[in-house]
Order: C-alpha cells, then sequence, then structure tokens
C-alpha cells in the first residue's frame, strides 16, 4: 500500500516537469509577470531583447531547466524515503531464536544471612528483612562482580534487581562501584521473585535445595509443570518450575517492549531464576535447568540463544549427578516425615477430640446429678407444706383462748367449752406437726381437712359481755370493752356477728396437685429453655439465705 503511493507520486511529479519543459516559452512582458520571485533575480541577471518579439530567449530556457531539475530531485528524495515502523508491545516467544531487542546480563546476588546459617527462605515477605542481607561473604562476592564487569568493559545503563534484601544489597554494591546513577536503577516488585518452596521453607539450605532438584529432575517434565512442593499454612508459595516461568516471561516481555538497545544487567535473590530464563531462551526442557544453576555473586554476560546453548553442558557433571543422587534421599526422607507428621497430627487430633468428648460428657453428667439433687430437694420441700399453711390456723386458736381468758365474767360451762376447743386444736396441731410429711392423696390434706371438720362442730363460742358484769382487769382501760353494743345490753355485738360468720363460712384450704403432676410440671420447667439454670439459681438463693 505505501509503495503504491509513492509509485504514483513519483510519476505524477515527473509527467508535470516534462509537460512544463516541453512548453513553449513567453514573451518578455508576459514572462516577467509569470515569473515567481524566486527566478525573478534570475532574469534580472541576464541581458533583456530590445526587440519586442515572441522568439525564445536564453532566460526563458535557463528558468525551465533549473526548475525542472528542481523536480526530478524532489522525485529521488521522496521514492527513498523508508517507512515508518509501528509502535507495539513484544510479548517473547521462546526460545528467542531471531535475538533480542536488549543486551542481557544474568547475576545472581552475593550470599546472604539465611545461605550462610544454612537456611533456604523463599517467602518473599520475609526476604526483605535484614536476617536476607548479604553476609561478609556476600559483600566480596558482589565486588567480585562488579570488578569482572568493569574488566569486561561493561557498562550496564540499566540494573534491575529484586526487593530481597541480598538483591538489593547487591545492586547498591555493583552501581556504587560501576558509577551508575539512581536512575538506572530499578525495582522488581514481583517478577523476580525465587520460587516457594512451601512447607520445605526454613529447611536445612543443602539437603532442601537437592531434593527439590532431584523432584524437578524425576517428576517435573520437560515443561516444569507436573510437581509442586508440599503446601504450607504460613502463606509460602508451593510453586511448580512452570510457575516461576511465567513470571519471568512477563519480566523478559516488560523489558523488551519498553527498552530497545540497552545494555541490562538483571540481579536475581536466587541461582535458579537466572538459569530458568536462560533455558528458556535457549529453548532447553527445563528438567534440566539445574544443570546450570548459578552459585551466588555469579555473573554470566551476554545471555542469547547461542550462548547459552555453546555454554550449556553436553553431559551433566559428576557433581552434579552426586547431588541428584543425594537429592533422592533427602526427598524420600522429606516425603515419609511429612507423611508422619501427618498421621501424628491426625492422632493427636483424635486424641484431642476424645479427650474433649469425655470431658463434655463427664461434665454433662454432673450437670445431671445436680440437677437431681436439686429436683430432689425441691420436691421434698414442696411435698410438706403442711406445717407453714397450719401456722395461722394456730394463731387463731390462741387469739380465740386469749380472748375468753380475759372475759371474768364468762361462766364455768363457757369457760370448759373455750378450754376444751383450744385443747383439741392444739392436740391436732401437735399431731399434725409431729408426725412426718405424708403423700398427698385426692386433691387435699387430710389434716388440714380433719381440722375443719373439727372446727365446724366445735366452733369457739366467744361470751358476749356486758359492762355490768365485767370487772376490770389491771393494765385495761376503764372504757366499754370495743366488742360491746353501744347500748350496753345483750344484743349481738360486732364481735359476735364475726363469730357467726366465721363459722358459717370455714377456712377452705384450696386444692392441691398430686406429686405426679407437680414432678411432671417441674421436669417440663427444667426441660425448657433456661428453665434448669433458673431453677438452680433460685435452689442456690435459697440454699444460700439458709
Amino acid at each position: 500500500m505505501r509503495v503504491t503511493f509513492y509509485v504514483l507520486a513519483s510519476a505524477s511529479l515527473v509527467q508535470t516537469a516534462w509537460s512544463f519543459h516541453m512548453t513553449p516559452p513567453l514573451s518578455n512582458n508576459n514572462n516577467r509577470m509569470a515569473s515567481s520571485a524566486a527566478t525573478r533575480p534570475l532574469q534580472q541577471q541576464q541581458a533583456t531583447n530590445d526587440n519586442n518579439n515572441d522568439a525564445p530567449s536564453t532566460t526563458d530556457s535557463s528558468v525551465r531547466r533549473h526548475l525542472f531539475e528542481m523536480m526530478l530531485a524532489g522525485v529521488a528524495t521522496v521514492a527513498v524515503v523508508p517507512p515508518v515502523a509501528p509502535a507495539h508491545a513484544k510479548l517473547i516467544q521462546f526460545p528467542c531464536a531471531e535475538g533480542l531487542g536488549n543486551t542481557y546480563h544474568f547475576m545472581r546476588a552475593g550470599e546472604s544471612l539465611l545461605e550462610a546459617d544454612n537456611l533456604l527462605g523463599t517467602n518473599p515477605l520475609f526476604l526483605t528483612n535484614r536476617e536476607n542481607g548479604l553476609s561478609p561473604l556476600g559483600i566480596e562476592q558482589a565486588h567480585a562482580a562488579a570488578k569482572q564487569m568493569e574488566d569486561a568493559n561493561i557498562n550496564p545503563s540499566v540494573v534491575k534487581f529484586s526487593l530481597a534484601a541480598n538483591s538489593m544489597d547487591t545492586s547498591d554494591i555493583v552501581g556504587a562501584d560501576l558509577h551508575v546513577g539512581r536512575n538506572r536503577m530499578v525495582p522488581e516488585y514481583t517478577y523476580m521473585d525465587q520460587r516457594g518452596v512451601g512447607k520445605w521453607d526454613m529447611m536445612e539450605l543443602q539437603q532442601t535445595q537437592e531434593a527439590v532438584w532431584a523432584m524437578d529432575v524425576q517428576e517435573a517434565g520437560a515443561q516444569g509443570r507436573d510437581v509442586h512442593p508440599p503446601s504450607h499454612d504460613d502463606g509460602t508459595a508451593n510453586e511448580s518450575l512452570y510457575n516461576q516461568v511465567t513470571r519471568l516471561v512477563q519480566l523478559l516481555s516488560l523489558l523488551e517492549t519498553f527498552q530497545s538497545g540497552d545494555e541490562i544487567l538483571l540481579i536475581f535473590p536466587d541461582g535458579t531464576g537466572p538459569a530458568l530464563l536462560s533455558a528458556l531462551i535457549a529453548g532447553m526442557p527445563l528438567d534440566r535447568v539445574h544443570e546450570i544453576h548459578y552459585q551466588p555473586g555469579e555473573l554470566r554476560s551476554n545471555i542469547s540463544y547461542d550462548s547459552v546453548r555453546a555454554a550449556w553442558p553436553a553431559v551433566p557433571s559428576a557433581e552434579y549427578k552426586a547431588a541428584i543422587s543425594r537429592g533422592k534421599e533427602h526427598l524420600a526422607n522429606l516425603r515419609q516425615n511429612e507423611q508422619d507428621v501427618q498421621l501424628a497430627t491426625a492422632s493427636a487430633e483424635s486424641a484431642r477430640v476424645a479427650l474433649k468428648e469425655s470431658k463434655a460428657t463427664e461434665r454433662l453428667a454432673a450437670q445431671r446429678a445436680s440437677i437431681e439433687s436439686k429436683r430432689a430437694e425441691a420436691a421434698a420441700a414442696i411435698s410438706n407444706p403442711v406445717g407453714d399453711m397450719i401456722m395461722p390456723l394456730a394463731a387463731l386458736g390462741v387469739v380465740a383462748g386469749f380472748v375468753a381468758f380475759k372475759d371474768d365474767g364468762a361462766t364455768n360451762g363457757e369457760e370448759v367449752l373455750a378450754a376444751d376447743v383450744v385443747a383439741k386444736g392444739e392436740d391436732e396441731l401437735g399431731e399434725a406437726e409431729s408426725t412426718e410429711t405424708k403423700e398427698v392423696s385426692g386433691h387435699s390434706f387430710p389434716e388440714l381437712r380433719k381440722l375443719e371438720e373439727l372446727s365446724k362442730a366445735n366452733p369457739i363460742q366467744i361470751p358476749a359481755l356486758n359492762q355490768q358484769t365485767a370487772t376490770p382487769h389491771s393494765g385495761m382501760n376503764d372504757s366499754p370493752m370495743p366488742w360491746l353494743n353501744e347500748n350496753g345490753d345483750d344484743t349481738p355485738s360486732p364481735m359476735a356477728e364475726l363469730e357467726a360468720k366465721v363459722a358459717a363460712a370455714p377456712i377452705v384450704i384450696p386444692e392441691m396437685p398430686t406429686k405426679e403432676e407437680r414432678m411432671q410440671a417441674m421436669d417440663e420447667y427444667i426441660e425448657s429453655v433456661g428453665g434448669g439454670d433458673a431453677w438452680l439459681g433460685a435452689l442456690s438463693d435459697m440454699i444460700d439465705e439458709e
């Protein structure tokens, strides 16, 4: 499309120039009027023709020739202008056999304090701590790598490093030694994180690393998808090789998109990251990635498809084979220990559940025993209300006897009658109080019923006293007694009328429920929501008051 446009434009300009060259010349006067400002100085420099005729002049020929040459030059210029390439994002396709847009140098950070203590730390949340900073040996390794780049005349335009503490320390040392400005020091927050090993995190570095290598060699597959370390519950990722590949693809794609023609130094926190990215660039199987594992502080320059394949060992080294052999044993031990831990955890959990259930059963049994005990005490208290309910009746008999005793003018027969009634009432009360609580039959108490019948058969007689027959008693007021009528005669007094009303309407004891009914009601109340707790609380209060 673009080439066709250039061809048509060039042809149009050539045609215009040729037509202009072949056009007959104009007269001097018309030529001067039609000439442009650019050609007018050329005309003034030529001698004018005194004869006013239409013959061609030397000036007209020079002007046409000059314009024709300018048009041809413009056509040549337009024809050789190259098309402008459009801007686009670049998603890297591996392997990178066609080359890369930048020059890359891969480096592993110097030895960290965790590695010096032979600990494998892979949780990115903790790798920024100073416990993961460079050890004294790691500082020396970083300076040595900077000296190696200086000797090789490597001056990176961009230094990209992980946020792990050992990578940040290494980048500071390298940047200072190579005089790299802070504007060219670029941190990477995610894509350069090392591979998480899950439950194996913070275990012994040497044995665990060899176990991971053996696991990848035996089970990962050519794309590194088929195996993961055991998962953990503290947030440490358990990643396969392919999980780390996903991050590295994003890293290189962004670098190839935003930079072009730069010399980029990548500082990784571990040895698997740069080896894995090198294997991706060269198109090597990922289950062999640990054959080119980076050591702490190691630098490899000019990473490309050809350089990685040239440096890849044709046969694994004896040291690597020995590490894989040891790693298989460590892997078997780790997995066996994991199974033992799982079994022990399951056994401990079963024992904990059983103990919890046993304690709950014992506590429930104790609560039930306490409820039954309180229920029995409550039933005994409910089944013996006779003493409490007879006391008012006994008090009524005593008052009646006291009134009869105060009447000095009463006849002997009346006094005897009142004394007999009081004595009988006291005897009945004594029998009721001395006997044990009896089972309630029907809907009444036999003792109270008997007392009611006795009261009806022998009513209390209050003698009618008058002022003439009454003898003042010591300590008594000389005024007429309040139970006498106003006239002082033998007409019934208010007290006598009250006595008659009491005799006509004796005290009726309300019917009480049977024991079975009381126990059933008590069970329903205790089984109700909150009933048992309320009942126990009430009984506890009663016991505390006693």
